[in-house]
């Protein structure tokens, strides 16, 4: 079933989200970058500078001046336990500490600082910008202190981070998530302003558990109210014996955007983790899949350009809906085929129909992987799609990719990401049973069009029970005797 909260507004077309807080874990990088095509404005990539506010200031880590100070935060237990469902969860150990040192300060799309207080110039912890995507405008942030550390010090650290980031940066959209086990954060969350866009669900696998993470988001829009806010909560006639004499929290209330930050960090619910062991999925392969009336292949682009071409042309209306939006200069549309074909971690496929041989849908299979956050599934997203392509082709196409992916490879999740104003499509996933999780405000931009990403999934547990009421309701129409279970999952093409 779909989650309520997400579901309530679906058919409308700019459906209003309930709110939840600030952002702590960040998002993995594959929702950046799913538009390969130009933007009208380009952003910087992050610079140090000192952000100063009035109780702390943030200071760009240096090894030699912070590092000490910042591992004697991460070795307290209490620290450790209270963000064990962050990437963070292993900073305990001092080789662990060093390595993810080393490794992060050399990463140019990121960038940490040091929260430091100004009286007494003590370090209270840290807050990232991190996987700053110079294309669309768009980061993630997450933030991590000790025990006893002043509410008003962490929430001076979200405002400063945030002016940083949108103020001077320039950036649209800063974005981030939070393990749904982690209802400290969620508490925290629900005191600011930054926008709830659902849960992802079966989203890490650590240590044989399984977690859910929650979204949330701040867009540029959202900021002009909240630096609004924050400046009137800062200002010294609301500084008392060296404290906020008024909240920020009532200080929102007076906003423009007040009616829309609803608890919800306060309403969610916490399930107990699911465990798994063993879990190791197979890396896909550039397979062939075959049923009756479909067939798909991976691309080769010195023998699929022209029918991929044809399609696109075909049906440029419909495309454009779609996460990538290609040039109608046909030397240009080859410089983006093949780059395509050389993303790392992803394969590309095509839709034949059997019955005239016509291309009717190009998709596109990431695998996300990244041990450091013991992220493992499948992304897929649409590029291409004929017009007036029938519901069967389309779920038969769904079966064999995802019969393969769960059955053959044994993922336990599998996302589809698409264009949140695509209706069209967005009830192709519904018919095909992917369930709606989440919606990424403005999360890319094309030809200036801010565009929002739905986030739907399947489930292997789901797939199992989905897998039986397909073969009920199609086999005899799709699929021959012979291919009672699908054919071809290891010929390679």
């Amino acid at each position: 079933m779909f989650d309520p909260v997400i579901d309530a507004n679906f058919n409308e077309q700019k459906s209003s989200y309930k709110v939840a807080g600030m952002l702590f874990q960040t998002i993995p990088i594959e929702f950046k970058g799913v538009m390969t095509s130009l933007c009208s404005k380009t952003y910087p990539l992050p610079v140090k500078k000192i952000e100063n506010g009035v109780f702390i200031q943030l200071e760009p880590f240096e090894t030699s001046k912070h590092g000490d100070g910042l591992f004697k935060i991460f070795a307290d237990p209490t620290v450790i336990h209270r963000y064990k469902y962050t990437t963070l969860w292993n900073l305990n150990d001092k080789e662990d500490f060093q390595r993810w040192v080393r490794e992060e300060t050399q990463i140019e799309d990121r960038i940490y600082f040091m929260i430091v207080e100004k009286r007494r110039n003590q370090i209270y912890g840290l807050i990232k910008i991190v996987d700053c995507d110079t294309q669309h405008g768009v980061g993630e942030v997450g933030i991590a202190v000790k025990l006893g550390t002043p509410k008003h010090f962490v929430l001076e650290s979200d405002y400063l981070a945030m002016k940083y980031f949108f103020d001077f940066l320039g950036y649209r959209r800063i974005a981030g998530s939070a393990a749904l086990q982690s209802l400290l954060i969620g508490k925290h969350a629900s005191k600011f302003g930054s926008k709830f866009e659902g849960i992802l669900r079966q989203f890490i696998v650590r240590k044989n558990e399984i977690w859910d993470m929650t979204v949330y988001s701040v867009l540029d829009e959202d900021w002009k109210v909240l630096r609004t806010a924050f400046e009137e909560w800062l200002e010294p006639l609301n500084i008392v014996a060296n404290l906020p004499k008024k909240s920020f929290s009532d200080i929102l209330k007076n906003s423009s955007i007040y009616d829309s930050l609803l608890d919800t960090a306060y309403n969610l619910k916490t399930a107990p983790l699911k465990t798994i062991k063993n879990f190791c999925p197979s890396d896909p392969l550039p397979v062939k899949l075959m049923s009756r009336n479909v067939t798909i292949l991976p691309v080769d682009s010195s023998i699929h350009a022209e029918k991929i071409w044809n399609l696109w042309s075909s049906n440029k209306e419909c495309n454009s809906y779609m996460l990538d939006c290609l040039s109608s200069n046909k030397e240009m549309y080859s410089k983006w085929l093949k780059h395509l074909e050389s993303e790392k971690n992803t394969l590309l496929f095509i839709t034949l129909n059997k019955n005239h041989g016509e291309v009717e849908m190009l998709q596109r299979l990431r695998h996300i992987e990244k041990e450091d956050s013991d992220i493992n599934f499948i992304s897929l997203d649409c590029i291409l799609i004929k017009a007036f392509i029938s519901v069967d082709v389309f779920l038969e196409t769904m079966f064999l990719l995802l019969s393969y992916l769960f059955d053959e490879l044994n993922f336990i999740r599998v996302e589809y990401l698409c264009d949140d104003s695509n209706v069209f499509f967005k009830e192709f996933l519904i018919e095909s049973e992917f369930q709606r999780e989440a919606v990424f405000r403005q999360h890319m931009v094309f030809d200036d069009r801010r565009i929002d990403v739905s986030v739907f999934s399947m489930l292997k547990e789901e797939w199992e029970l989905n897998k039986k009421q397909f073969f009920a309701e199609r086999k005899n129409k799709v699929f021959s005797e012979d291919h009672a279970q699908i054919l071809n999952y290891k010929a390679k093409y």
